[in-house]
């Protein structure tokens, strides 16, 4: 008899996938709303970073009342409509408190939904929203929801420090998630190879070829065992 724990796991991925999409749709539905109702106003600063803080976010109270602001991991600030600017996967949960009238800012970590745009650059205004339906980004907020739970199991392998291991694992995984950057065969794992060094070269870093492959069979094996957990490979 043909063993049924392929299909099920399949199936346990998809409804992870489903419910994780209706709670992040929700939560940017339920900000979206303040903000075209003009409740709060809200604002975005470019810090230039990938898979970091990425925006500060500034939220201003215009009623008369406390107003609580909750976000969830997954949760995403969508670029404006023709711009080269990347949409931010927000990764953390927070509460916000703003009193009225009041102005509370925030950096907000997230990753990268589109490898082929630019990071937020350091100081510029950018018009995020909150878009609700998040549709094409099921696979990305799944992947985020995974990686995160596979490095509080203790089950990545890091040489870099575990945050930041963490951090350049997922970001890896969100993209071949979202069918940006290929993640299956000798030469995906050659040209992530090739994209560290070349990260190394721009921070004024360097490592042996030994210490190098080592750095990325570590990553590649993450971004792997991300893929699989969460159904995708």
């Amino acid at each position: 008899m043909a063993s049924t724990a392929g299909t099920t796991s399949s199936s346990s991925s998809a409804e992870r996938r489903s419910s994780l999409l209706a709670r992040t749709q929700a939560a940017n539905s339920s900000i979206g709303e303040l903000v075209r109702s003009g409740r709060v106003k809200v604002s975005f600063t470019g810090l230039g970073a990938i898979a970091a803080e990425m925006v500060t976010m500034s939220i201003t109270n215009t009623t008369s009342s406390a107003i609580t602001l909750s976000y969830t991991p997954g949760m995403v600030l969508g670029a404006p409509t023709g711009s080269h600017v990347q949409s931010v996967l927000n990764e953390q949960e927070f509460t916000l408190e703003v009193a009225p009238g009041a102005t509370v800012n925030h950096a907000v970590v997230g990753y990268c939904l589109d490898y082929r745009a630019s990071p937020p650059p350091k100081g510029a205004s950018i018009p995020y929203t909150f878009t609700s339906d998040l549709s094409k980004y099921a696979l990305a907020i799944q992947v985020l929801d995974v990686a995160t739970r596979l490095d509080a199991e203790g089950r990545f392998t890091p040489l870099l420090p575990a945050l930041q291991h963490r951090r350049i694992v997922t970001q890896r995984a969100v993209w071949a998630a979202l069918s940006q950057v290929p993640a299956s065969s000798d030469k995906d794992k050659a040209a992530l190879h090739e994209e560290i060094k070349l990260e190394l070269k721009r921070g004024g870093k360097s490592l042996s070829t030994k210490e190098l492959n080592r750095l990325t069979d570590s990553v590649w094996t993450d971004v792997r065992l991300t893929l699989q957990e969460a159904g995708l490979q």
